[in-house]
């Protein structure tokens, strides 16, 4: 969902990085509202310019510069998602990590991750079972609050 979210918010928000990480959160809410989100999205990073260079050697093509700078954008709104939802969505970094730190590291954190679902935003079971689906904001998310302070 959050690929998703991420490519069609720098689509429609072509020279605005606000709107679009508005719009992804709007994308995202809209989803978790008709279906649980992932309890663990983990986000692995790495410099945009060598994970191309590996992509094009990989795939045996050039990059357009226009391909570049939406994969650089992609990049800063998949951070900022991350930031938004530290519970659901660790970051690893491969510049710091060997690959074997990083399946480790990766291992751990699903591991680790609750053994119950995480709170999804809409109300409690009794309101799923009256057929319900409202939605509520969840405390504290960056997202709702970029949503409505601007």
């Amino acid at each position: 969902m959050h690929s998703t979210a991420v490519y069609q918010s720098l689509i429609c928000h072509p020279d605005d990085e606000n709107a679009a990480h508005q719009q992804a959160c709007a994308l995202l809410e809209l989803a978790a509202a008709w279906r649980p989100m992932p309890d663990l999205t983990i986000l692995i990073t790495d410099d945009t310019g060598v994970a191309i260079g590996r992509a094009q050697q990989r795939d045996g093509r050039t990059y357009s510069a226009e391909h570049r700078r939406m994969h650089e954008r992609a990049a800063r709104l998949f951070a900022r998602l991350a930031r938004d939802d530290t519970a659901r969505m660790p970051v690893l970094d491969r510049r710091t990590l060997s690959a074997g730190q990083l399946v480790a590291d990766m291992a751990r954190l699903i591991d680790t991750a609750p053994a119950g679902c995480l709170q999804e935003p809409w109300n409690a079971a009794a309101d799923h079972a009256a057929g319900s689906r409202q939605r509520t904001a969840r405390p504290g998310h960056a997202c709702d609050s970029a949503a409505t302070s601007s």
